[in-house]
């Protein structure tokens, strides 16, 4: 399958099922926690293991989304995007070193 261009920080993909679905994969040796938070106040999350990764169904609208170590080892990730019917939406994440010397998530 071919990407059809970026939402914010996914990749998008067509996709035969109506209701939007966001795939993400954990590129790094310490498990973190996915959130989006809809306009509406609607929260989605999901936990995503070490190297390894996690696909949900969203509904369509707009989305911050966030990204963390549960256990607070590394700084977080965030951005946003909106998100369509018949479309997948997938983001790589992993710990990266941060301009000050400590380390983040990030994509």
């Amino acid at each position: 399958m071919q990407a059809q261009g970026h939402e914010g920080p996914f990749e998008v993909f067509a996709s035969r099922m109506q209701r939007p679905s966001v795939r993400i994969s954990n590129e790094s040796d310490l498990p973190f926690t996915f959130v989006l938070r809809a306009d509406n106040g609607r929260e989605y999350s999901m936990d995503v293991p070490a190297n390894s990764e996690n696909v949900m169904q969203v509904d369509v609208g707009h989305f911050g989304a966030e990204v963390f170590n549960p256990d607070g080892l590394v700084g977080s990730d965030s951005g946003d995007a909106t998100f369509k019917e018949y479309h997948e939406y997938r983001s790589a994440f992993g710990v990266v070193a941060g301009g000050g010397g400590g380390f983040h998530i990030g994509d």
